[in-house]
């Protein structure tokens, strides 16, 4: 699928991927896909076996990775495995697979990293297909390289070009586009031209013969606009709309199935504004507004409120305003005025998704809900709890002790809503228990109360008020104790406090807060393992509690039982972990100190600090998190901690423990130093949980990963069981994995659970061996797989594709059999 109008070429991208952000949107190549946000940065996800998606290896990233820190993207043109992009300051940019030059830099070598192409900073547009590359400069001129057998090039040969050719001497092109194996374009004059294949008169010219070089179409110098796939539609200036190419669904409008061999009207109006196209359908808009579909409608991709398809255009209700709409694979898109992106088609599992088989496929345009933003997140050992913007409250992972909240002990594989109220402000987790702040003040918890104000210890199984307070301000517990600053600067704890870790002078267990000592000017607090650490408004950093391991920073190993002051110098932010605290001072220095046997302190050795050690010369440190809850052995030692810390350039730094990938750098290696976790920017706060990782960016967006064994990072499944590399979590409910079905021995193919996750099983009868295959609905092969003959189970794996409708297919002697599969 192809347009000549990039800024409309985004439909497939709504269909197969999780929508970050208006801005402007791509379609996928054959299994990756891109979007250039609002602003500027560039982000990529999908297979990567060809270094497609520019971010150094061949990890196919089954979430949005951004590539690099450079806000200057303005347009992204994904091919078959490569991908191109164009800057705001002109620079052509590829990288992935280039076996056939299409990268354009005189190699044939795939870059896993964005190249530069040239030295040229006039590069207006570019589009790039399966191994060709088209591309018009901002002087009018033509360009093209890559793959070029059937003269898609244009430049009168078929000689493939490895780096950009100029084709012919006009300059007056207004713009260019690739397709398969063909292009088209449109000139400043109006005039349509085209060359390339032939197959199924897609060049115009009435004839199935190839053309080498650009070849007029038709006399007519009145052209406006075009948009290709296997077949086009076209607009004109006088706003008629015509067709040509392949017709099988009546995908051209003209009322029948039959090829056209030449652009034909189609119609009387001359009042069509744009027209895009997909496989089988086509959508378009008119100048008052109103959207119209024709073509197949087997997937409700038609919107006319029927899943049959019509073969002349057809109005998509009666509203008018509509500004823009995008044929995609099966489905379209369409955005009004304000913004509001609507969707309709086979998409139930993406922007208009449906948890049910009954309304997976939707016949009409509906509300596309964009993703939700968080305000909190918090992680425990099994289990993560957040907050969102909009002040909801939700659970997902481990519930066998009903620290989820939501009156079941029933462990909730995706981010399951809690309870009704909107009105959260931030959660804390630790162990099997929560705790939330809600707006109003009030605080509230559930799950295992090892302390509460109910004077006793107890299990709550939904959120239950503590106290009558209406002034807290922030929270903060670990496995034993918590604290809690409240809005008059007054600092409380409760719990228990063997170690004096609530700094109340004593080593009785609190049931309900008590104040610790008279200070009110306490900015914030962090609970560790069995210490405490806070920080004063003055900039002061203060602690108590357990000292076995020097992580009261004092220089020696004496416990202490009410605050005492580290120091003289001025902090910004302070995190007590398991035997270990860590801190920023105000000129963005990191320091820590207390136990290292997992290279926790990341000073490059595992020698415990008794008192604050410098970490590193960076001075540009904003904030870090250190894991709470390691293993305590003996009093004396504290393993499987880890920090994960952020500086001020919004890059994400880790170091220590990192067996089940919770740094997310990319391995299970253990990291004694800082060390960066991917390439992007844009991190605001970040939370370590026992083995897994929670973050969210400054667009509010929620990441995970690390540990997955009971579903604490929020993917519904397993499979993997950790991730070492920071995932996009998408929100909302998701209905259970299906019961598996009986299946006869007679039936050739069934998977289950269908809609999936990330992994599908398939039972199926091959007479011999045979071959299983994952494809798009384009038929783009994505993974393929040979099994022996019989009847067989299969695991196949899903992970790092998109949610939305793929094929599996298994390929036996006898015949090809298909079955429909959607990734939630």
């Amino acid at each position: 699928m192809a347009s000549l109008l990039p800024a409309f070429r985004f439909a497939l991208l709504f269909l197969l991927m999780p929508l970050l952000a208006l801005g402007q949107l791509e379609p996928s190549g054959a299994n990756h896909s891109a979007v250039v946000r609002a602003d500027g940065s560039l982000w990529m996800w999908g297979q990567n076996e060809q270094g497609q998606l520019g971010d150094g290896t061949s990890t196919t990233r089954a979430e949005p990775l951004r590539l690099g820190t450079a806000t200057n993207w303005q347009s992204v043109s994904p091919g078959w495995r490569h991908t191109l992009a164009v800057r705001t300051d002109g620079s052509l940019w590829a990288w992935g697979a280039n076996a056939d030059g299409q990268l354009g830099d005189g190699t044939t070598t795939a870059r896993l990293v964005p190249t530069r192409i040239g030295t040229a900073s006039n590069w207006q547009s570019i589009s790039t297909y399966e191994s060709h590359t088209v591309g018009v400069r901002t002087d009018g001129s033509l360009w093209a390289w890559g793959l070029n057998d059937d003269g898609q090039l244009g430049d009168g040969t078929t000689t493939a070009r490895l780096v950009p050719t100029r084709i012919g001497t006009d300059t007056n092109w207004q713009s260019a586009c690739a397709g398969s194996r063909y292009t088209v374009a449109v000139k400043t004059d109006g005039t349509l031209w085209a060359w390339g294949s032939n197959s199924n008169y897609v060049l115009g010219d009435g004839t199935l013969t190839p053309r080498l070089a650009p070849a007029r179409v038709g006399t007519d110098a009145n052209w406006q606009s075009v948009s290709a796939s296997i077949f086009n539609m076209a607009i004109r200036q006088d706003g008629s709309l015509w067709a040509w190419g392949s017709n099988s669904w009546g995908q051209l409008g003209n009322g029948s199935v039959t090829n056209l061999r030449v652009p034909t009207r189609i119609g009387t109006g001359t009042n069509w504004r744009q027209a895009s196209t997909s496989y089988g359908f086509t959508v378009a808009l008119q100048q008052d507004g109103s959207l119209w579909s024709w073509g197949s409608g087997y997937h409700g991709e038609t919107g006319n409120g029927y899943f049959h398809g019509s073969a002349t255009p057809t109005r998509i209700g009666t509203d008018t305003g509509w500004q823009r709409a995008v044929a995609g694979g099966y489905h379209a898109v369409a955005v009004r005025p304000d913004g509001a992106v609507w969707a309709w088609g086979s998409n139930e599992h993406g922007p208009v998704g449906s948890p049910t088989l009954r309304t997976r496929y939707r016949s009409t345009p509906q509300a596309v809900v964009p993703p939700a933003t968080w305000r909190s997140v918090s992680g425990s050992q099994w289990h993560s709890v957040g907050v969102r913007a909009d002040g909801t409250l939700w659970g997902w992972g481990e519930n066998r002790y009903y620290q989820l909240g939501d009156g079941t002990t029933t462990t909730r594989p995706a981010l399951t809503r809690i309870g009704s109220g909107a009105n959260w402000q931030s959660v804390s987790s630790s162990d099997n228990r929560t705790i939330g702040l809600r707006q109003d003040g009030t605080l509230w918890a559930w799950g295992v109360e090892y302390f509460n104000t109910y004077g006793s210890i107890a299990t709550r199984q939904v959120p239950t008020r503590l106290g009558t307070a209406t002034n807290w301000q922030s929270i903060s517990q670990g496995p034993n104790h918590a604290a809690g600053v409240r809005q008059d600067g007054t600092l409380w704890a409760w719990g228990y406090n063997d170690e004096g870790q609530l700094g109340d002078s004593s080593r009785n267990t609190r049931i309900e807060p008590v104040r610790v000592g008279r200070a009110a000017n306490w900015q914030t607090v962090s609970v560790g393992h069995d210490h405490t650490v806070a920080l004063r408004q003055d900039g002061t950093l203060w602690a108590w509690g357990n000292n076995v391991v020097g992580q009261l920073g004092d220089g020696n190993y004496s416990d202490r039982f009410q605050p005492f002051q580290i120091g003289t110098a001025k902090w910004r932010s302070a995190c007590a972990g398991a035997g270990v605290t860590m801190a920023v001072q105000q000129d963005g220095t990191l320091w820590a100190w207390g136990s290292n046997a997992d290279g926790q302190l990341g000073d490059g050795t595992t020698t415990a600090r008794l008192v604050p050690t410098r970490i590193g010369s960076a001075s540009n440190w904003a904030s870090v998190s250190v894991e709470n809850t390691g293993l305590h052995y003996y009093s004396s030692s504290y393993t499987n901690v880890y920090a994960v810390a952020i500086q001020q350039d919004g890059s994400l730094w880790a170091w220590g423990k990192n067996d089940l990938g919770q740094l997310g750098v990319g391995t299970t290696v253990l990291c004694p130093v800082p060390t960066r976790a991917g390439t992007g920017t844009g991190w605001q706060t970040v939370q370590t949980a026992t083995d897994h990782t929670l973050a969210l960016q400054q667009d509010g967006t929620l990441w995970a990963w690390g540990s997955n064994t009971s579903y604490q990072i929020g993917y519904a499944t397993n499979r993997p069981i950790e991730t070492a590399n920071p995932l996009l979590i998408l929100p909302g409910a998701l209905t259970p994995t299906p019961t598996r079905p009986a299946v006869a021995a007679t039936t050739a193919l069934v998977l289950w659970p269908n809609p999936a996750t990330e992994a599908v099983q398939l039972r199926f009868t091959a007479g011999e061996a045979a071959e299983v295959r994952l494809l798009t609905p384009l038929g783009q092969v994505l993974r393929s797989q040979t099994v022996p003959g019989g009847s067989q189970e299969l695991g196949l794996s899903t992970a790092g594709l998109p949610r939305g409708l793929y094929l599996v297919q298994l390929l036996r002697p006898s015949g090809a059999v298909s079955q429909r599969l959607m990734l939630r």
